[in-house]
């Protein structure tokens, strides 16, 4: 918000000022707001190392965001499969084409572990 109203042309003492003001009447709660997006991100499959650059990005604390994503009661294996399955046919596409799969897969924010999890196909007799 500082970054907003900074590029808006309002003087850097009067922003402080405010954010401080708003911030002790309980108007503006960073760990609310970090839950918040964490959770509507997420549901969008995007995931957590995305989903921390972009907080930090936007000013949040790391270990804020870390102990958020921690506290979060998400599957990232089953959330990357879905991604995953969403954008391919993962029964069909042969395994020449997984690097395709991990690439994009790394561009929605999931680690490695995830994708290998993702990855994973049932056998299917």
């Amino acid at each position: 918000m500082q970054e907003k109203l900074y590029r808006k042309g309002f003087p850097a003492h009067e922003i402080e000022a405010a954010l401080k003001w708003i911030e002790a009447e309980g108007w503006l709660d960073e760990e609310r707001y970090c839950e918040h997006y964490l959770q509507a991100r997420a549901q969008k499959g995007i995931g957590p190392l995305k989903l921390l650059s972009e907080l930090l990005k936007k000013g949040l604390d790391q270990s804020l965001i870390t102990n958020q994503l921690k506290q979060m009661d998400m599957d990232w294996n089953k959330l990357a499969k879905k991604v995953a399955e969403s954008k391919f046919n993962l029964n069909h596409e042969a395994k020449d084409h997984h690097a395709r799969i991990a690439r994009f897969l790394t561009s929605r924010g999931f680690t490695t572990q995830h994708i290998i999890e993702a990855l994973k196909t049932e056998q299917v007799d």
